[in-house]
């Protein structure tokens, strides 16, 4: 038998081991957090923060997430009595203790950084690079009825005068608070927060603006979670989001992220918060993608957290490059990267005024913007419709079919019109009812659909549409013949809505759900 070592196989395994080592964020060296179980006693909480050396510095609001700092290292743990170096074996050693649910590191973010301005040309005109030049649909009209925003970033900090030339950034009614410092005013000595900030408000208020209205009614509640140099942790990120939570946030803007293993990722305590929040409260997540250039999917990549969580109501955001495809820098996923907008050279206020900035932040900001206008619409707050009318509403193209969950880029005014129409769940699960058939291309902005299955014999079928109440609108009859069949509907008479499609014969019924857009 060969024993000897593949030396190919060797120095492949070091390389890929020393990438995981290298892409993985930084965490804190003495804090970390932890959740017990439900049926956890105060007793067996206080015996853990003995045996693992530690104070508590806060439990958050909603999901019982317990920040825990070590008090110094080393030392000897009892139950076991064994020495404990670091904070790894501090973590993975309160993770096997009976009661507890999960334990996981303090993960520092990536550094919010900008991206060099490139790509699209020039920059005349006030909010051009927004909408791709007047290639893609970027905003919407707005309503009357009020929504909560949360940003969670470096902070906020307007600059005077708060309206520049043609831009719309102002913002009328907003809170603030540093949860760095404990301070009710978050000063942003860094200026992506404020960017970000005036982007989304930018987006949600333009319509309005153009047309001379009153703005639509929002208010922003500005969390200060990361530093003057743009690093910030998830503990101050988790007690931050749900304290909004509670205040009666809707959409959060999450323009950050940070690295980590699926296996560690899923069973962190951020998984966690944001899971119980999501469970127990009507909101939408808006989170960026990453500026690492990568699939996110792709097993030999560290994913991006929150980005590659697949949360129903927590929608991932890449750079669309304007020109049919996803950005150089802007990672992507098929399966947990939603959706590209602009990103290139996005115009917002910093402290110092007017700034452009690069990066699938700005991507993120914009599609926040645009679910804040579609939520103007709704009578009751529905993240789980505004996610599905964003998703379903993209206009696809090759280059993207492959890269995101909708294979395409935002379309303000597509989104808007199936508003109310649309439920993500649904699509899911009743888009392809029926495994004999297909239908394609499904959301459908084309004005056909195609529809294929087998057939078991030669004779003719009945094909019949009903809209989104049940009511009948057409019923057409086809030949069909045994073997694979492809039948082509004309769509030019429905308007935008979700339809209920029927295709039968005397032995056979077929069902699908379809999206006109």
């Amino acid at each position: 038998m060969n024993n000897r070592i593949n030396p190919f196989l060797l120095i492949l395994t070091l390389l890929l081991t020393t990438q995981f080592i290298l892409a993985q964020s930084s965490y804190s060296p003495n804090r970390f957090l932890i959740v017990f179980e439900e049926d956890a006693t105060q007793d067996d909480i206080d015996e853990a923060l003995e045996d693992l050396n530690c104070t508590e510095i806060w439990v958050s609001p909603i999901s019982a997430t317990r920040l825990w700092e070590v008090i110094d290292f080393p030392f000897v743990y009892p139950p076991t009595n064994t020495t404990i170096y670091n904070i790894n074996e501090e973590s993975s050693t309160a993770r096997s203790r009976a009661k507890v649910q999960e334990a996981g590191l303090d993960y520092e973010t990536d550094g919010i950084y900008d991206n060099p301005d490139s790509g699209i040309p020039g920059n005349s005109g006030p909010d051009l690079q927004m909408d791709c030049y007047g290639q893609i649909s970027s905003y919407t009209n707005t309503s009357t009825h009020s929504v909560d925003l949360g940003i969670f970033d470096t902070g906020f900090t307007y600059p005077i005068p708060s309206i520049i030339n043609e831009y719309y950034f102002n913002i009328y009614d907003y809170s603030e608070y540093d949860y760095l410092e404990d301070d009710t005013v978050a000063e942003d000595f860094h200026g992506h927060g404020t960017h970000i900030s005036s982007c989304v408000a930018h987006i949600a208020n333009k319509d309005a603006g153009i047309k001379g209205m009153v703005p639509p009614d929002l208010h922003f509640k500005m969390s200060k979670t990361f530093d003057n140099s743009g690093i910030g942790y998830i503990a101050e990120i988790i007690y931050a989001f749900e304290e909004s939570v509670l205040d009666g946030m809707q959409i959060a803007n999450f323009s950050w992220s940070f690295k980590e293993s699926s296996t560690e990722a899923l069973r962190s305590p951020l998984r966690h918060s944001l899971e119980s929040t999501l469970n127990d409260y009507e909101l939408l997540i808006v989170c960026a993608a990453g500026n690492d250039g990568e699939d996110i999917d792709d097993p030999i990549n560290l994913p991006n957290w929150p980005a590659a969580y697949t949360f129903n109501n927590l929608l991932t955001v890449g750079t669309y490059d304007c020109t049919d495809n996803v950005a150089e820098f802007s990672n992507y996923g098929e399966k947990s990267v939603d959706i590209v907008a602009p990103g290139y050279k996005i115009p917002g206020l910093t402290p110092e005024g007017l700034e452009h900035k690069t990066g699938t932040s700005q991507s993120t900001a914009i599609v926040t913007g645009l679910a804040a206008s579609l939520a103007t619409h709704q009578i009751e707050f529905n993240a789980n419709e505004i996610k599905c009318a964003i998703v379903n509403s993209a206009t696809g193209t090759n280059e993207l079919e492959t890269k995101l969950v909708s294979g395409g880029y935002l379309n303000a005014e597509s989104a808007l019109s199936i508003l109310g129409y649309c439920n993500i769940e649904e699509i899911r699960s009743n888009s392809y009812s029926s495994s004999e058939m297909s239908l394609y291309p499904n959301p459908s902005n084309e004005n056909f659909i195609q529809i294929r299955f087998e057939h078991d014999s030669n004779e003719e079928v009945h094909l019949s549409i009903y809209d989104q109440l049940g009511q009948h609108t057409i019923t057409k009859q086809f030949k069909v013949f045994t073997g694979e069949n492809t039948l082509k509907y004309d769509l030019e008479h429905l308007s935008n809505g979700i339809y209920t499609i029927h295709v039968f014969s005397q032995n056979k019924r077929m069902v699908g759900q379809f999206m006109r857009l």
